[in-house]
């Protein structure tokens, strides 16, 4: 199968994203437009060498999805040697981030960032107790004191028979 979803015109794009995603259609429809946003993002953003040099190293678009290292794309692409070509690769990587991170994109990716923080300090919250749980739980308490109280009750005629027999020896 092709990188690109799109370049088989007798399946959907819906259908290729569920068999290369699997699982919940919803998220597997937000991978495959967010895949294609970056694509699309990549072509306007990248000068055409940072463009070959982006994919080839990420493999996209390359036979069998297989990525090229540094040091072949230095000598195919004429830097001057891998740390030329990794230089050259970060800094379109930055760029494009900078594209995407920016405007109505970047505003929503804030926004999801935030939601999921406050919905992992929601599920850390083990100090909160719902009134149901609280209300059984004093129940509880109310049912076992009484038992409690007998006990230490005993403990301390215990200890107190046995300072009145030590003060007596």
């Amino acid at each position: 199968m092709s990188m690109y979803l799109w370049d088989d015109p007798s399946r959907s794009n819906e259908a290729l994203a569920m068999e290369v995603q699997g699982g919940d259609p919803a998220r597997a429809y937000d991978r495959f437009m967010c895949r294609t946003l970056l694509f699309q993002r990549m072509e306007e953003v990248l000068t055409p060498r940072d463009l070959n040099l982006v994919r080839c190293y990420l493999g996209i678009g390359q036979p069998d999805e297989q990525g090229m290292t540094f040091q072949e794309l230095a000598v195919w692409l004429n830097y001057n040697g891998p740390s030329g070509a990794e230089k050259a690769y970060k800094s379109a990587i930055r760029k494009l981030k900078r594209h995407l991170h920016g405007g109505d994109y970047g505003a929503w990716l804030d926004i999801q960032r935030t939601l999921r923080e406050a919905q992992r300090e929601a599920g850390r919250e083990a100090e909160y107790g719902s009134p149901q749980a609280t209300w059984l739980e004093e129940r509880e308490l109310i049912r076992g004191f009484p038992c409690k109280t007998a006990a230490l009750s005993r403990v301390y005629l215990v200890l107190r028979a046995a300072d009145k027999d030590g003060q007596r020896e």
